[in-house]
Protein backbone atom coordinates (compact mmCIF):
# COMPACT_ATOMS: atom_id res chain seq x y z
CA UNK A 1 0.00 0.00 0.00
CA UNK A 2 0.80 3.61 -0.86
CA UNK A 3 3.98 1.99 -3.06
CA UNK A 4 4.56 3.03 -6.82
CA UNK A 5 2.13 1.11 -9.46
CA UNK A 6 4.21 -1.40 -10.37
CA UNK A 7 2.09 -2.37 -13.72
CA UNK A 8 3.28 0.44 -15.79
CA UNK A 9 6.90 0.96 -15.61
CA UNK A 10 7.77 4.17 -16.41
CA UNK A 11 9.51 5.60 -19.74
CA UNK A 12 9.74 2.31 -21.72
CA UNK A 13 9.74 2.98 -25.51
CA UNK A 14 10.72 6.61 -25.30
CA UNK A 15 12.73 8.16 -27.76
CA UNK A 16 14.47 10.69 -25.74
CA UNK A 17 16.03 13.74 -26.82
CA UNK A 18 17.60 17.05 -25.72
CA UNK A 19 16.80 20.38 -25.24
CA UNK A 20 18.83 23.89 -26.68
CA UNK A 21 16.77 26.37 -26.60
CA UNK A 22 13.09 27.81 -26.51
CA UNK A 23 11.69 30.54 -28.45
CA UNK A 24 9.38 32.51 -25.91
CA UNK A 25 6.37 34.62 -26.61
CA UNK A 26 6.46 34.05 -30.58
CA UNK A 27 3.05 34.01 -31.21
CA UNK A 28 2.85 30.02 -32.11
CA UNK A 29 2.87 28.83 -28.92
CA UNK A 30 5.98 26.39 -28.07
CA UNK A 31 8.75 26.17 -30.64
CA UNK A 32 11.72 23.91 -29.20
CA UNK A 33 15.24 23.33 -30.85
CA UNK A 34 16.48 19.68 -29.72
CA UNK A 35 19.95 19.47 -28.48
CA UNK A 36 21.77 19.39 -25.55
CA UNK A 37 21.40 21.72 -22.69
CA UNK A 38 22.97 21.65 -19.22
CA UNK A 39 19.54 21.48 -17.04
CA UNK A 40 15.93 21.60 -16.63
CA UNK A 41 14.04 24.75 -19.21
CA UNK A 42 11.57 27.01 -18.16
CA UNK A 43 9.19 27.33 -21.27
CA UNK A 44 6.36 30.32 -21.51
CA UNK A 45 3.79 30.29 -24.20
CA UNK A 46 2.31 32.59 -26.29
CA UNK A 47 -0.88 32.38 -23.47
CA UNK A 48 1.47 32.98 -20.44
CA UNK A 49 1.72 29.11 -19.48
CA UNK A 50 4.69 28.78 -17.70
CA UNK A 51 5.85 25.12 -17.47
CA UNK A 52 9.39 23.87 -15.69
CA UNK A 53 11.08 20.80 -17.80
CA UNK A 54 12.92 18.30 -17.09
CA UNK A 55 16.40 17.98 -19.65
CA UNK A 56 14.95 15.17 -21.03
CA UNK A 57 12.22 15.24 -23.71
CA UNK A 58 10.38 12.05 -25.15
CA UNK A 59 8.97 12.99 -27.72
CA UNK A 60 7.00 10.05 -28.83
CA UNK A 61 5.28 7.65 -26.24
CA UNK A 62 4.94 4.11 -27.87
CA UNK A 63 2.16 1.62 -26.51
CA UNK A 64 0.90 -0.67 -28.32
CA UNK A 65 -2.65 -0.32 -26.34
CA UNK A 66 -2.86 3.14 -26.25
CA UNK A 67 -1.14 4.67 -28.98
CA UNK A 68 0.79 7.54 -29.63
CA UNK A 69 1.49 10.64 -28.46
CA UNK A 70 4.36 13.93 -28.00
CA UNK A 71 5.10 13.68 -24.97
CA UNK A 72 7.43 16.24 -22.81
CA UNK A 73 8.41 16.28 -19.09
CA UNK A 74 7.11 18.09 -16.67
CA UNK A 75 10.29 19.51 -13.28
CA UNK A 76 8.86 17.31 -10.32
CA UNK A 77 7.94 19.86 -7.41
CA UNK A 78 10.43 18.93 -4.61
CA UNK A 79 9.78 18.88 -0.98
CA UNK A 80 9.51 22.42 1.24
CA UNK A 81 12.84 22.99 2.13
CA UNK A 82 13.82 22.79 5.83
CA UNK A 83 14.47 26.36 5.62
CA UNK A 84 11.25 27.72 5.15
CA UNK A 85 9.68 29.87 7.14
CA UNK A 86 7.40 28.57 10.10
CA UNK A 87 4.72 30.14 7.93
CA UNK A 88 5.51 28.32 4.99
CA UNK A 89 6.06 25.05 7.08
CA UNK A 90 2.89 25.24 8.84
CA UNK A 91 0.66 26.07 5.09
CA UNK A 92 2.87 23.00 3.37
CA UNK A 93 1.06 20.62 6.49
CA UNK A 94 -2.10 21.97 6.07
CA UNK A 95 -3.06 22.88 2.73
CA UNK A 96 -0.40 22.74 -0.52
CA UNK A 97 -0.77 24.14 -3.87
CA UNK A 98 -2.63 21.56 -6.46
CA UNK A 99 -1.36 21.52 -9.66
CA UNK A 100 -2.04 20.03 -13.20
CA UNK A 101 -0.16 16.47 -13.04
CA UNK A 102 -0.58 16.46 -16.65
CA UNK A 103 -2.38 18.50 -19.75
CA UNK A 104 -1.84 19.43 -23.02
CA UNK A 105 -0.86 23.05 -24.76
CA UNK A 106 -1.06 23.39 -27.75
CA UNK A 107 -1.38 19.65 -28.84
CA UNK A 108 2.03 18.39 -26.76
CA UNK A 109 1.27 16.55 -23.44
CA UNK A 110 2.86 17.55 -20.74
CA UNK A 111 3.71 15.22 -17.79
CA UNK A 112 5.28 14.78 -14.23
CA UNK A 113 8.24 12.04 -14.93
CA UNK A 114 7.84 10.04 -12.12
CA UNK A 115 5.64 7.13 -11.65
CA UNK A 116 2.26 7.21 -10.25
CA UNK A 117 1.71 6.38 -6.85
CA UNK A 118 -1.37 4.62 -5.49
CA UNK A 119 -2.35 6.43 -2.03
CA UNK A 120 -3.68 4.57 0.50
CA UNK A 121 -6.61 6.86 0.85
CA UNK A 122 -7.85 5.43 -2.65
CA UNK A 123 -7.15 1.94 -1.04
CA UNK A 124 -9.54 3.03 1.92
CA UNK A 125 -12.32 4.46 -0.08
CA UNK A 126 -12.42 1.01 -1.86
CA UNK A 127 -13.22 -0.83 1.51
CA UNK A 128 -16.30 1.98 1.87
CA UNK A 129 -17.36 0.46 -1.59
CA UNK A 130 -17.36 -2.90 -0.58
CA UNK A 131 -19.43 -1.96 2.14
CA UNK A 132 -21.82 -0.11 0.26
CA UNK A 133 -22.12 -2.51 -2.47
CA UNK A 134 -22.25 -5.29 0.00
CA UNK A 135 -25.15 -3.64 1.83
CA UNK A 136 -27.22 -2.91 -1.29
CA UNK A 137 -26.63 -6.51 -1.92
CA UNK A 138 -27.72 -7.40 1.18
CA UNK A 139 -30.85 -5.45 1.11
CA UNK A 140 -31.98 -6.49 -2.02
CA UNK A 141 -31.72 -9.93 -0.96
CA UNK A 142 -33.91 -9.24 2.06
CA UNK A 143 -36.85 -7.39 0.15
CA UNK A 144 -36.98 -8.69 -3.00
CA UNK A 145 -40.14 -8.59 -4.94
CA UNK A 146 -39.68 -7.41 -8.60
CA UNK A 147 -38.98 -4.34 -10.14
CA UNK A 148 -39.09 -1.95 -7.58
CA UNK A 149 -36.73 -3.56 -5.61
CA UNK A 150 -34.58 -3.49 -8.18
CA UNK A 151 -35.07 -0.02 -9.07
CA UNK A 152 -34.32 0.80 -5.36
CA UNK A 153 -30.67 -0.98 -5.50
CA UNK A 154 -30.20 0.66 -8.93
CA UNK A 155 -30.98 4.42 -7.79
CA UNK A 156 -28.73 4.25 -4.85
CA UNK A 157 -25.69 2.03 -6.66
CA UNK A 158 -25.59 5.19 -9.49
CA UNK A 159 -25.33 7.63 -6.86
CA UNK A 160 -21.82 5.94 -4.87
CA UNK A 161 -20.41 4.75 -8.41
CA UNK A 162 -21.06 8.54 -9.82
CA UNK A 163 -19.22 9.99 -6.69
CA UNK A 164 -16.38 7.11 -6.99
CA UNK A 165 -15.60 8.18 -10.77
CA UNK A 166 -16.24 12.05 -9.64
CA UNK A 167 -12.91 11.27 -6.96
CA UNK A 168 -11.17 9.00 -9.34
CA UNK A 169 -11.19 11.87 -11.65
CA UNK A 170 -9.66 14.26 -8.86
CA UNK A 171 -6.75 11.71 -7.76
CA UNK A 172 -6.19 11.02 -11.20
CA UNK A 173 -5.63 15.03 -12.49
CA UNK A 174 -4.13 16.48 -9.77
CA UNK A 175 -1.02 14.98 -7.88
CA UNK A 176 -1.88 13.42 -4.29
CA UNK A 177 -0.49 15.39 -2.28
CA UNK A 178 -0.61 14.06 1.42
CA UNK A 179 -2.14 17.15 3.65
CA UNK A 180 -4.88 17.73 6.05
CA UNK A 181 -6.93 19.54 2.70
CA UNK A 182 -6.64 15.91 1.32
CA UNK A 183 -7.15 14.11 4.32
CA UNK A 184 -10.32 16.05 5.23
CA UNK A 185 -11.76 15.71 1.30
CA UNK A 186 -11.55 12.09 1.53
CA UNK A 187 -12.81 11.77 4.82
CA UNK A 188 -15.90 14.14 4.18
CA UNK A 189 -16.33 11.75 0.89
CA UNK A 190 -16.27 8.74 2.68
CA UNK A 191 -18.68 9.67 5.10
CA UNK A 192 -21.28 10.66 2.82
CA UNK A 193 -20.67 7.33 0.69
CA UNK A 194 -20.97 5.22 4.42
CA UNK A 195 -24.37 7.24 5.23
CA UNK A 196 -25.82 6.41 1.52
CA UNK A 197 -25.48 3.15 2.38
CA UNK A 198 -26.17 2.71 5.84
CA UNK A 199 -29.27 4.59 5.21
CA UNK A 200 -30.17 2.01 2.65
CA UNK A 201 -32.60 0.30 4.54
CA UNK A 202 -34.37 3.27 5.11
CA UNK A 203 -34.23 4.63 1.84
CA UNK A 204 -37.73 6.21 -0.26
CA UNK A 205 -39.62 5.55 2.59
CA UNK A 206 -41.83 7.86 4.65
CA UNK A 207 -39.14 8.21 7.92
CA UNK A 208 -36.73 11.09 7.91
CA UNK A 209 -34.78 11.28 4.33
CA UNK A 210 -30.91 10.05 5.56
CA UNK A 211 -30.36 8.84 1.99
CA UNK A 212 -31.47 11.48 0.19
CA UNK A 213 -29.79 13.86 2.37
CA UNK A 214 -26.77 11.76 2.13
CA UNK A 215 -26.86 11.60 -1.57
CA UNK A 216 -27.20 15.15 -1.67
CA UNK A 217 -24.04 16.11 0.56
CA UNK A 218 -21.38 13.49 -0.60
CA UNK A 219 -22.73 14.91 -4.87
CA UNK A 220 -22.41 18.90 -3.71
CA UNK A 221 -19.34 17.74 -2.19
CA UNK A 222 -16.96 16.57 -4.42
CA UNK A 223 -18.13 19.00 -6.95
CA UNK A 224 -17.02 21.95 -4.68
CA UNK A 225 -13.70 20.20 -4.32
CA UNK A 226 -13.56 19.97 -8.07
CA UNK A 227 -14.83 23.56 -8.64
CA UNK A 228 -11.93 24.63 -5.99
CA UNK A 229 -9.29 22.82 -7.73
CA UNK A 230 -10.37 24.85 -10.84
CA UNK A 231 -10.57 27.75 -10.30
CA UNK A 232 -7.17 28.08 -8.02
CA UNK A 233 -5.33 26.54 -10.95
CA UNK A 234 -2.44 28.59 -12.68
CA UNK A 235 -1.83 26.34 -15.47
CA UNK A 236 -5.59 26.53 -17.05
CA UNK A 237 -5.05 30.87 -16.99
CA UNK A 238 -8.84 31.50 -16.58
CA UNK A 239 -11.44 31.13 -13.92
CA UNK A 240 -14.56 31.61 -16.19
CA UNK A 241 -16.29 27.99 -16.13
CA UNK A 242 -17.28 28.12 -19.86
CA UNK A 243 -13.11 27.97 -20.51
CA UNK A 244 -12.08 26.32 -17.75
CA UNK A 245 -13.45 22.85 -17.84
CA UNK A 246 -12.47 21.92 -14.77
CA UNK A 247 -14.38 24.31 -12.76
CA UNK A 248 -17.41 23.37 -15.52
CA UNK A 249 -17.10 19.85 -13.79
CA UNK A 250 -17.50 20.74 -10.58
CA UNK A 251 -20.40 23.01 -11.43
CA UNK A 252 -22.33 20.19 -13.22
CA UNK A 253 -21.86 18.01 -10.12
CA UNK A 254 -23.61 20.57 -7.95
CA UNK A 255 -25.93 21.04 -10.47
CA UNK A 256 -26.87 17.06 -10.15
CA UNK A 257 -27.18 17.27 -6.45
CA UNK A 258 -30.19 19.97 -6.46
CA UNK A 259 -33.16 16.93 -6.83
CA UNK A 260 -31.34 14.69 -3.89
CA UNK A 261 -32.28 18.29 -1.91
CA UNK A 262 -35.72 18.62 -3.25
CA UNK A 263 -36.16 14.79 -2.21
CA UNK A 264 -35.17 15.40 0.69
CA UNK A 265 -37.30 18.21 1.64
CA UNK A 266 -40.42 16.81 0.07
CA UNK A 267 -40.34 13.57 1.90
CA UNK A 268 -42.10 11.61 -0.31
CA UNK A 269 -41.12 7.98 -1.74
CA UNK A 270 -42.59 8.73 -5.30
CA UNK A 271 -41.05 11.94 -5.56
CA UNK A 272 -37.88 10.25 -4.27
CA UNK A 273 -37.37 7.86 -6.81
CA UNK A 274 -38.56 10.67 -9.15
CA UNK A 275 -35.95 12.82 -8.35
CA UNK A 276 -33.49 10.61 -7.93
CA UNK A 277 -34.12 9.45 -11.70
CA UNK A 278 -34.04 12.94 -13.09
CA UNK A 279 -30.24 13.35 -11.26
CA UNK A 280 -29.79 10.29 -13.07
CA UNK A 281 -30.80 11.48 -16.24
CA UNK A 282 -28.99 14.52 -15.94
CA UNK A 283 -25.88 12.94 -15.93
CA UNK A 284 -26.06 10.67 -18.34
CA UNK A 285 -27.18 13.53 -20.75
CA UNK A 286 -24.42 15.63 -19.60
CA UNK A 287 -21.55 13.26 -19.86
CA UNK A 288 -22.78 12.10 -23.53
CA UNK A 289 -23.46 15.80 -25.00
CA UNK A 290 -21.88 18.81 -23.14
CA UNK A 291 -17.77 17.28 -23.18
CA UNK A 292 -17.97 16.63 -27.07
CA UNK A 293 -19.95 20.05 -27.76
CA UNK A 294 -17.47 21.68 -25.24
CA UNK A 295 -14.21 20.43 -27.10
CA UNK A 296 -15.48 21.56 -30.52
CA UNK A 297 -16.71 24.85 -28.85
CA UNK A 298 -13.19 25.63 -27.66
CA UNK A 299 -11.53 24.27 -30.20
CA UNK A 300 -12.84 27.19 -32.33
CA UNK A 301 -12.04 29.85 -29.59
CA UNK A 302 -8.87 29.05 -28.56
CA UNK A 303 -9.31 31.18 -25.56
CA UNK A 304 -6.61 28.84 -23.63
CA UNK A 305 -4.11 26.54 -25.37
CA UNK A 306 -4.40 24.13 -22.07
CA UNK A 307 -6.53 21.12 -22.20
CA UNK A 308 -6.19 19.24 -18.51
CA UNK A 309 -5.50 15.52 -19.30
CA UNK A 310 -6.16 11.98 -18.08
CA UNK A 311 -3.90 9.41 -17.35
CA UNK A 312 -5.38 7.02 -19.61
CA UNK A 313 -3.16 4.03 -17.77
CA UNK A 314 -4.52 5.18 -14.21
CA UNK A 315 -7.67 6.05 -15.07
CA UNK A 316 -8.53 2.38 -16.47
CA UNK A 317 -6.79 0.59 -14.05
CA UNK A 318 -9.12 2.10 -11.28
CA UNK A 319 -12.26 0.56 -13.67
CA UNK A 320 -10.76 -2.34 -13.10
CA UNK A 321 -10.21 -2.52 -9.53
CA UNK A 322 -14.01 -1.25 -9.32
CA UNK A 323 -14.75 -4.35 -11.18
CA UNK A 324 -12.75 -6.34 -9.36
CA UNK A 325 -15.17 -5.02 -6.67
CA UNK A 326 -18.05 -5.97 -7.81
CA UNK A 327 -17.23 -9.16 -8.85
CA UNK A 328 -16.51 -9.99 -5.23
CA UNK A 329 -20.05 -9.51 -3.90
CA UNK A 330 -20.64 -12.83 -5.67
CA UNK A 331 -18.46 -13.95 -2.82
CA UNK A 332 -19.86 -12.01 -0.30
CA UNK A 333 -23.18 -13.12 -1.20
CA UNK A 334 -22.02 -16.85 -0.98
CA UNK A 335 -20.74 -16.57 2.33
CA UNK A 336 -23.36 -14.20 4.32
CA UNK A 337 -26.09 -16.43 2.70
CA UNK A 338 -24.05 -19.55 3.67
CA UNK A 339 -23.83 -18.29 7.29
CA UNK A 340 -27.81 -18.48 7.38
CA UNK A 341 -27.90 -21.99 6.74
CA UNK A 342 -25.30 -23.57 7.55
CA UNK A 343 -25.60 -27.07 9.29
CA UNK A 344 -23.30 -30.82 8.67
CA UNK A 345 -26.02 -32.10 6.64
CA UNK A 346 -25.99 -28.87 4.37
CA UNK A 347 -22.45 -28.32 4.05
CA UNK A 348 -22.24 -30.63 0.47
CA UNK A 349 -24.37 -28.59 -1.25
CA UNK A 350 -23.22 -25.07 0.00
CA UNK A 351 -19.65 -26.24 -1.05
CA UNK A 352 -21.00 -27.32 -4.64
CA UNK A 353 -22.63 -24.28 -4.74
CA UNK A 354 -19.53 -22.25 -3.77
CA UNK A 355 -17.89 -23.54 -6.20
CA UNK A 356 -20.05 -23.22 -8.95
CA UNK A 357 -20.30 -19.67 -8.29
CA UNK A 358 -16.56 -19.59 -7.77
CA UNK A 359 -16.30 -21.05 -11.56
CA UNK A 360 -18.67 -18.06 -12.36
CA UNK A 361 -16.82 -15.10 -10.97
CA UNK A 362 -14.00 -16.28 -12.63
CA UNK A 363 -14.78 -16.27 -16.10
CA UNK A 364 -16.84 -13.44 -15.75
CA UNK A 365 -13.07 -11.50 -14.39
CA UNK A 366 -11.09 -13.41 -17.17
CA UNK A 367 -13.96 -12.53 -20.28
CA UNK A 368 -13.27 -8.58 -18.80
CA UNK A 369 -9.68 -8.57 -18.54
CA UNK A 370 -8.22 -11.25 -20.58
CA UNK A 371 -10.67 -10.82 -23.18
CA UNK A 372 -13.10 -7.93 -23.64
CA UNK A 373 -10.24 -5.41 -22.52
CA UNK A 374 -6.96 -7.59 -23.85
CA UNK A 375 -5.49 -5.13 -26.83
CA UNK A 376 -3.54 -7.08 -29.50
CA UNK A 377 -0.84 -5.02 -31.38
CA UNK A 378 -2.78 -2.61 -33.78
CA UNK A 379 -5.34 -2.06 -32.01
CA UNK A 380 -6.19 1.11 -29.85
CA UNK A 381 -8.15 1.32 -26.38
CA UNK A 382 -11.38 3.10 -26.37
CA UNK A 383 -10.34 6.12 -24.49
CA UNK A 384 -7.35 6.41 -26.61
CA UNK A 385 -9.53 5.45 -30.34
CA UNK A 386 -12.01 8.75 -30.00
CA UNK A 387 -13.82 11.08 -27.84
CA UNK A 388 -17.38 9.49 -28.26
CA UNK A 389 -16.39 5.82 -27.85
CA UNK A 390 -14.18 6.53 -24.48
CA UNK A 391 -17.36 8.22 -23.39
CA UNK A 392 -19.26 5.09 -23.95
CA UNK A 393 -16.34 2.73 -22.60
CA UNK A 394 -16.68 4.70 -19.39
CA UNK A 395 -20.51 4.95 -19.03
CA UNK A 396 -20.97 1.46 -20.01
CA UNK A 397 -19.21 0.45 -17.04
CA UNK A 398 -21.66 1.67 -14.61
CA UNK A 399 -24.63 -0.62 -15.99
CA UNK A 400 -21.74 -3.45 -16.12
CA UNK A 401 -21.09 -3.40 -12.15
CA UNK A 402 -25.51 -3.19 -11.45
CA UNK A 403 -25.52 -6.39 -13.08
CA UNK A 404 -22.48 -7.73 -11.65
CA UNK A 405 -23.92 -7.20 -8.34
CA UNK A 406 -27.61 -8.34 -9.38
CA UNK A 407 -26.48 -11.72 -10.80
CA UNK A 408 -24.06 -12.43 -7.20
CA UNK A 409 -27.41 -11.62 -5.17
CA UNK A 410 -29.53 -14.31 -7.20
CA UNK A 411 -26.56 -16.34 -6.79
CA UNK A 412 -26.63 -16.02 -2.79
CA UNK A 413 -30.86 -16.51 -2.91
CA UNK A 414 -29.99 -19.96 -5.16
CA UNK A 415 -27.38 -21.31 -1.99
CA UNK A 416 -30.27 -20.64 0.61
CA UNK A 417 -33.08 -22.14 -1.22
CA UNK A 418 -30.50 -25.40 -2.37
CA UNK A 419 -29.50 -25.96 1.41
CA UNK A 420 -32.81 -25.37 2.49
CA UNK A 421 -33.97 -28.01 0.52
CA UNK A 422 -32.09 -30.60 2.74
CA UNK A 423 -34.17 -31.81 4.98
CA UNK A 424 -32.24 -34.81 6.30
CA UNK A 425 -28.69 -36.30 7.40
CA UNK A 426 -26.96 -37.50 4.42
CA UNK A 427 -24.10 -39.56 3.79
CA UNK A 428 -21.84 -38.22 1.37
CA UNK A 429 -21.92 -34.95 -0.64
CA UNK A 430 -23.12 -36.55 -3.60
CA UNK A 431 -26.12 -37.48 -1.70
CA UNK A 432 -26.74 -34.50 -0.36
CA UNK A 433 -26.54 -33.14 -3.73
CA UNK A 434 -29.03 -35.83 -5.47
CA UNK A 435 -31.54 -34.55 -2.08
CA UNK A 436 -31.60 -31.18 -3.17
CA UNK A 437 -32.82 -32.06 -6.55
CA UNK A 438 -35.01 -34.94 -5.44
CA UNK A 439 -36.61 -32.22 -2.63
CA UNK A 440 -37.22 -29.11 -5.86
CA UNK A 441 -38.61 -31.95 -7.93
CA UNK A 442 -40.86 -33.28 -5.25
CA UNK A 443 -42.25 -29.84 -4.45
CA UNK A 444 -40.31 -29.18 -1.32
CA UNK A 445 -40.63 -26.19 0.37
CA UNK A 446 -38.25 -23.76 -0.66
CA UNK A 447 -39.09 -20.91 -2.47
CA UNK A 448 -36.49 -20.31 -5.42
CA UNK A 449 -39.34 -18.75 -8.35
CA UNK A 450 -39.38 -16.75 -11.56
CA UNK A 451 -38.07 -13.95 -10.30
CA UNK A 452 -35.13 -15.18 -8.25
CA UNK A 453 -34.21 -17.39 -11.44
CA UNK A 454 -34.68 -14.32 -13.71
CA UNK A 455 -32.65 -12.27 -11.38
CA UNK A 456 -29.39 -14.96 -11.37
CA UNK A 457 -29.36 -15.36 -15.23
CA UNK A 458 -30.76 -12.30 -16.46
CA UNK A 459 -27.89 -10.38 -13.95
CA UNK A 460 -25.30 -12.40 -15.31
CA UNK A 461 -26.31 -12.83 -19.04
CA UNK A 462 -26.64 -8.56 -19.06
CA UNK A 463 -23.45 -8.16 -17.73
CA UNK A 464 -21.41 -10.55 -20.61
CA UNK A 465 -23.80 -8.54 -23.34
CA UNK A 466 -22.13 -4.96 -21.62
CA UNK A 467 -19.12 -7.15 -21.41
CA UNK A 468 -19.38 -7.12 -25.11
CA UNK A 469 -20.56 -3.72 -25.66
CA UNK A 470 -17.26 -2.53 -23.70
CA UNK A 471 -15.10 -5.08 -26.22
CA UNK A 472 -17.25 -3.44 -29.44
CA UNK A 473 -15.42 0.18 -28.42
CA UNK A 474 -12.02 -0.55 -28.60
CA UNK A 475 -10.69 0.29 -32.36
CA UNK A 476 -10.72 -3.61 -33.96
CA UNK A 477 -6.85 -4.18 -35.38
CA UNK A 478 -5.62 -6.33 -38.78
CA UNK A 479 -4.68 -9.28 -35.85
CA UNK A 480 -8.18 -9.35 -34.50
CA UNK A 481 -9.15 -12.03 -36.52
CA UNK A 482 -11.75 -13.95 -34.72
CA UNK A 483 -13.24 -10.79 -32.96
CA UNK A 484 -16.33 -10.10 -34.28
CA UNK A 485 -16.75 -13.89 -35.22
CA UNK A 486 -16.46 -14.20 -31.07
CA UNK A 487 -18.78 -11.24 -29.76
CA UNK A 488 -21.06 -12.34 -32.52
CA UNK A 489 -21.42 -15.89 -31.38
CA UNK A 490 -21.48 -14.75 -27.71
CA UNK A 491 -24.34 -12.61 -27.71
CA UNK A 492 -26.48 -14.66 -29.74
CA UNK A 493 -25.13 -17.56 -27.51
CA UNK A 494 -26.30 -15.86 -23.98
CA UNK A 495 -29.53 -14.42 -25.25
CA UNK A 496 -30.76 -17.89 -26.23
CA UNK A 497 -29.87 -18.98 -23.35
CA UNK A 498 -31.77 -15.75 -21.48
CA UNK A 499 -35.30 -17.33 -23.45
CA UNK A 500 -34.88 -20.53 -23.24
CA UNK A 501 -32.92 -21.76 -19.83
CA UNK A 502 -35.34 -19.48 -17.31
CA UNK A 503 -38.83 -20.75 -18.60
CA UNK A 504 -37.33 -24.22 -19.01
CA UNK A 505 -35.86 -24.43 -15.36
CA UNK A 506 -38.87 -24.35 -13.38
CA UNK A 507 -38.57 -28.26 -12.62
CA UNK A 508 -34.86 -28.15 -11.88
CA UNK A 509 -33.66 -27.13 -8.57
CA UNK A 510 -31.93 -23.97 -7.69
CA UNK A 511 -28.22 -25.66 -7.50
CA UNK A 512 -29.23 -26.79 -11.55
CA UNK A 513 -30.01 -23.48 -12.55
CA UNK A 514 -26.52 -22.75 -11.34
CA UNK A 515 -24.72 -25.56 -12.85
CA UNK A 516 -26.43 -24.11 -16.18
CA UNK A 517 -25.28 -20.86 -15.41
CA UNK A 518 -21.74 -22.51 -15.11
CA UNK A 519 -21.59 -24.00 -18.11
CA UNK A 520 -22.51 -21.33 -20.27
CA UNK A 521 -20.63 -18.67 -19.05
CA UNK A 522 -17.15 -21.30 -18.43
CA UNK A 523 -17.67 -22.09 -22.12
CA UNK A 524 -17.93 -19.05 -23.46
CA UNK A 525 -14.98 -18.07 -21.70
CA UNK A 526 -12.61 -21.13 -22.41
CA UNK A 527 -13.65 -20.78 -26.31
CA UNK A 528 -12.96 -17.16 -26.81
CA UNK A 529 -9.59 -17.13 -24.45
CA UNK A 530 -8.42 -19.77 -26.70
CA UNK A 531 -9.52 -17.74 -30.32
CA UNK A 532 -8.01 -14.69 -28.71
CA UNK A 533 -4.76 -16.41 -28.12
CA UNK A 534 -4.77 -17.37 -30.97
CA UNK A 535 -5.59 -14.18 -32.97
CA UNK A 536 -2.39 -12.93 -30.38
CA UNK A 537 0.26 -15.56 -31.34
CA UNK A 538 -1.01 -15.85 -35.54
CA UNK A 539 -2.34 -19.51 -35.34
CA UNK A 540 -4.29 -19.38 -38.12
CA UNK A 541 -3.38 -21.08 -41.26
CA UNK A 542 -6.14 -18.92 -43.48
CA UNK A 543 -4.36 -16.02 -42.68
CA UNK A 544 -1.42 -14.48 -44.74
CA UNK A 545 0.55 -12.97 -41.64
CA UNK A 546 3.57 -11.81 -43.65
CA UNK A 547 1.21 -9.85 -45.80
CA UNK A 548 -0.56 -8.26 -43.01
CA UNK A 549 3.09 -7.48 -41.16
CA UNK A 550 4.34 -5.84 -44.56
CA UNK A 551 0.76 -3.62 -44.26
CA UNK A 552 0.90 -3.47 -40.17
CA UNK A 553 3.59 -3.39 -38.91
CA UNK A 554 3.08 -4.44 -35.00
CA UNK A 555 5.86 -1.96 -33.84
CA UNK A 556 6.70 -4.05 -30.86
CA UNK A 557 7.52 -7.22 -29.83
CA UNK A 558 4.22 -9.10 -30.88
CA UNK A 559 4.07 -11.36 -28.37
CA UNK A 560 5.17 -9.26 -25.34
CA UNK A 561 3.34 -5.97 -26.80
CA UNK A 562 0.03 -6.95 -25.75
CA UNK A 563 -1.01 -4.60 -22.94
CA UNK A 564 0.41 -1.65 -20.38
CA UNK A 565 0.86 -3.78 -18.35
CA UNK A 566 3.50 -5.37 -20.49
CA UNK A 567 4.71 -2.72 -22.56
CA UNK A 568 4.73 -0.28 -19.46
CA UNK A 569 2.97 2.44 -21.49
CA UNK A 570 3.31 5.25 -18.72
CA UNK A 571 3.30 8.02 -20.77
CA UNK A 572 -0.04 7.81 -22.81
CA UNK A 573 -2.96 10.15 -21.86
CA UNK A 574 -6.27 11.69 -22.90
CA UNK A 575 -6.32 14.70 -23.11
CA UNK A 576 -9.74 16.39 -21.77
CA UNK A 577 -12.40 16.24 -19.16
CA UNK A 578 -14.30 12.87 -18.80
CA UNK A 579 -12.96 11.69 -21.79
CA UNK A 580 -14.14 14.75 -23.86
CA UNK A 581 -11.22 14.84 -26.06
CA UNK A 582 -9.00 17.71 -27.54
CA UNK A 583 -9.58 16.94 -30.90
CA UNK A 584 -11.40 17.68 -33.71
CA UNK A 585 -14.31 15.23 -35.11
CA UNK A 586 -13.66 12.81 -32.07
CA UNK A 587 -9.89 11.72 -33.04
CA UNK A 588 -7.10 12.46 -30.79
CA UNK A 589 -4.11 14.74 -31.62
CA UNK A 590 -1.83 13.10 -33.78
CA UNK A 591 1.77 12.42 -33.48
CA UNK A 592 3.73 15.78 -34.25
Amino acid sequence: MGEENRNHPEEQGDQGKEFEAVDVEDGTGISLSLGDVSGPVRLVTSDKCELDLEKRVSVTSLDEEFGKVDVMHLKSRRPISLDASVREKVLFILCRRRHLAQFFCRDVLYREKKKRKVADDELFMDLILVACFAEFGHELRDTFNGWPSIEKFFLLFQVVWMVWRTVAFILNLFPLEQDFAQKSIMLGVMIGLISIGLSAHTSFSSTIPWTSWSSFAVTCFSGLVVFALGSQSKKIGTKNPIYNTVMLTGLASIVFSIPYIISAVVNSAEVARAMFWTSFGIQIAYSISVPLTLREFLHKRRRSAVTPAINIEAFSEKFGLITLITLGESFISLLFESALVASPERAGVIVAVGILGLGITYSLMTIYFDIDNKILPGEKHAIRYAAKKGLLWSLVHLFYHACLILGATGLGEALQASAESITKVEKSAREVIEASIRAEEGGGTTVFDAKWRWLLCAGYGAAILFSTLLSMCHQKGPYSVTKYYRLGARTVIVIASLLTSVPLSTSLSPLSVVGIVFAVICTICAVEFFLIQGDRLHLWGCIDYEELREKHPPGLDEISSVSSAETGGGDSLIASLHYSGHAVNGELPKTQ
